[in-house]
């Protein structure tokens, strides 16, 4: 998409926006800090921000650097996020400026903080990933105990972006307001 759209908006937020080669660009950049900063392999990376164009670079970011996310709401209380962290086996949170306080405090010395910045760019890392890899994973509200992983792969994430061109007609142009957190 960037290579063929490179100037037109990809994300918009408060009346700034992100081209597709910028976003393309920003998230390569946290995709070569993310292997320089992580352990060797797949392991979860989390991403603590809210929405917008900083969540959507460090998302794409962290995909790109092979590894799965998992999203870190903001507005959840830094014991559960700490709960996850556990969990998880988390060691390397990507925070958004504003959430960075938080993200240190979550991770207590148990792992690595790395700020979103536009401070590095970079070639795409050269990964290979498969459909059955997994992409994300999220969490239950725990109301029964403890939260639960659900494992979501990559071919979940096509399908999805394949169901909404077939039943809802979106297009490649078309642009979708998000609503709830990232973590839902």
């Amino acid at each position: 998409m960037a290579d063929e759209r490179g100037g037109e908006v990809a994300v918009s937020e408060d009346g700034s926006t992100l081209t597709y080669g910028d976003l393309d660009e920003r998230s390569n950049g946290v995709a070569a800090e993310v292997i320089d900063r992580a352990r060797a392999g797949r392991d979860l990376v989390a991403v603590l921000s809210g929405s917008g164009t900083e969540t959507a670079i460090a998302l794409l970011g962290v995909l790109k650097s092979g590894r799965p996310f998992a999203c870190f709401d903001p507005l959840m209380p830094a014991a559960r996020l700490r709960q996850i962290r556990d969990l998880a086996g988390i060691e390397l949170v990507v925070a958004s400026p504003q959430q960075l306080d938080l993200a240190v405090e979550v991770m207590g010395g148990h792992g690595a903080c790395m700020p979103i910045g536009p401070e590095r760019s970079g070639a795409r890392p050269a990964v290979s990933l498969g459909p059955a890899d997994t992409a994300n994973v999220t969490f239950t509200s725990g109301s029964a105990g403890a939260p639960k992983a659900v494992v979501v792969p990559h071919r979940y994430f096509s399908w999805f972006a394949w169901s909404y061109s077939q039943f809802l007609g979106f297009g490649s142009r078309d642009r979708v307001g998000l609503v709830l957190p990232f973590s839902f």
